[in-house]
């Protein structure tokens, strides 16, 4: 019968002092010799063998002998610890510099593809107003601008013809620098006090109301308030600003980009405002936003504003008590569209159509022009110019531009050489002039 020998392996050593022996591969029986039968036949004789083996005997004081003690020998993340740390730095090192390349390279390209696309709240903010008197046919204009040193300046043309001379209107709120700005109008039944809403941003990114009010009839105005207004929907950093009336009320709605990036409105009137609510379409960050109530009585408001994805701009409206689905109004941008300009729109009642403005890359003006305008479903909208304009280039690329329509008038601004341009349609004519 085959028996497997005891296994020979030895484990290693386990932190230098102990040996271990592995366990038998296989249980072995043992069987003695007296135990082991053999059958024996007639004549047989069977003897007991001897054993020549001769016991050997150990050393002298071979049993009094002990082993030497074994050195202790560290574990290797020990005896190699400097090098590991060394290592270690020597990692974090080379992953910061890559990550510095990788940064670096991609803020070159974003430069490089965007160096003719320049924000519009940098400087030269501007907004207008515009309305009726209660006599039905004198048209007053109120035109903002921000200075160079942060503070608000307004013009006021008392029959939609030249502009009195600039006034600086004193704010209790400081506008932030290269804040965008929109502005609102309104004239009391009562006293004939024409009210100008001015809205703004302070801060870092709070909503600021001020309200100016010029007797009638006069181009001198007065500051009567200035208040923030409150979001429980706080406004993007770098948000777009405009605003409308209802029916030349004090009854107001001003949009903004919020703290996700998405098209937010606040809501007020004389009791106050409501604290802001998401009505949709993702904003492309730092892009301006512009609105005009094409029929003030119903509420039929176009909201115009660049999309975060396309970076086309989109219109979205506001009729029968809902919005419209936001829509791009061309599908084929203009080659120097620039999606961080200024945004400028009007309203033409006498020929029914809206006119919104942008800075080019280019420097030069664009408009887009859509007819049908008081109908939600049917405005075409067309790209004008086919050809080069008469008016003077913008300061810079991206510059802010405002615009007032009435009858079949529509009035543009925007700084140029310094000063406030007016570009003016009279029915089917363009005419362009300094502003005084």
């Amino acid at each position: 019968m085959d028996v497997s020998p005891v296994s020979t392996l030895r484990t290693p050593i386990d932190d230098g002092k102990h040996v271990v022996v592995s366990p038998v591969e296989k249980a072995v029986a043992y069987y003695p010799d007296e135990k082991i039968c053999m059958p024996v036949a007639d004549g047989i004789e069977v003897r007991q063998a001897t054993s020549d083996v001769h016991p050997q005997l150990a050393p002298p004081k071979y049993a009094d002998s002990e082993l030497p003690e074994r050195a202790y020998s560290p574990p290797f993340w020990k005896r190699h610890l400097l090098w590991i740390l060394a290592g270690v730095v020597l990692l974090i090192i080379l992953i910061g510099i890559l990550v510095g390349l990788v940064v670096a390279t991609h803020k070159g390209k974003s430069e490089l593809s965007h160096k003719a696309v320049v924000t519009n709240n940098t400087r030269n903010s501007v907004a207008s107003s515009g309305l009726f008197l209660k006599d039905g046919t004198t048209w007053n204009m109120h035109l903002f601008s921000q200075n160079e040193t942060g503070g608000i300046n307004l013009q006021v043309s008392l029959e939609g013809g030249g502009f009195q001379p600039s006034q600086k209107v004193p704010l209790t709120i400081t506008p932030k620098m290269g804040s965008p700005l929109s502005a609102t109008a309104e004239q009391d039944e009562d006293t004939g006090v024409v009210m100008i809403n001015l809205f703004y941003l302070s801060g870092i990114h709070n909503i600021t109301m001020s309200a100016i009010t010029c007797a009638s009839g006069s181009a001198k105005c007065n500051t009567i308030s200035n208040c923030l207004l409150p979001t429980d929907v706080p406004a993007n950093d770098n948000t777009g600003l405009t605003a409308v009336n209802v029916s030349n009320q004090k009854d107001w709605r001003v949009y903004y980009h919020d703290n996700k990036g998405f098209i937010s409105q606040l809501q007020g009137n004389e009791s106050g405002f409501n604290t802001g609510e998401r009505i949709g379409g993702s904003g492309l960050n730092a892009s301006s936003i512009a609105a005009v109530n094409v029929n003030s009585t119903t509420n039929n408001v176009n909201l115009f504003y660049v999309d975060s994805s396309s970076q086309n701009l989109y219109n979205m409206q506001f009729t029968d008590g809902a919005w419209t689905t936001p829509l791009p109004i061309s599908a084929s941008p203009f080659s120097t569209w620039n999606p961080l300009s200024g945004l400028g729109a009007a309203y033409s009642v006498g020929q029914d159509q809206l006119h919104v403005y942008f800075t080019g890359t280019d420097t030069s003006i664009y408009e887009y022009v859509g007819n049908n305008a008081s109908q939600t479903t049917n405005t075409k909208w067309i790209n004008q110019p086919s050809r080069q304009r008469i008016w003077a280039n913008a300061d810079y690329a991206g510059a802010d531009v405002t615009a007032l329509g009435w009858t079949d008038q529509v009035r543009f601004w925007q700084v140029s050489q310094g000063k406030m341009v007016q570009g003016a349609l009279n029915n089917a004519t363009w005419t362009e002039t300094f502003v005084a």
